[in-house]
């Protein structure tokens, strides 16, 4: 869950609900308070850290910190986000073995 980190200012909060699997960790469906473990991560503008982490990489001839694969990958999540809330039902993702 994330509240107020989308947009140009660095502000919000983040909190992980998650139980531990052998193959890795599964969302919790089911929130309760207290359950859930902070996200801590440094207050940045995240539009510009995105543009000026592209851009120094292009002229830096380099890769990015983030390859498009996982860019990718986080866009199959989002889809079968989407999915999961439309259908109301738990959407399974099928990642290599390298995530």
């Amino acid at each position: 869950m994330a509240e107020g980190t989308i947009g140009q200012l660095p502000t919000g909060e983040a909190m992980a609900y998650l139980k531990r699997e052998p193959t890795g960790y599964q969302a919790l469906q089911e929130r309760k308070q207290g359950e859930g473990e902070p996200i801590e991560v440094d207050p940045v503008n995240t539009y510009r850290a995105e543009i000026e982490e592209f851009a120094d990489a292009i002229i830096h001839d380099r890769e990015p910190m983030i390859p498009g694969e996982e860019g990718l990958w986080n866009l199959r999540i989002i889809l079968a986000a989407y999915e999961s809330a439309r259908e109301r039902r738990a959407v399974e993702i099928d990642f290599p073995s390298e995530f």
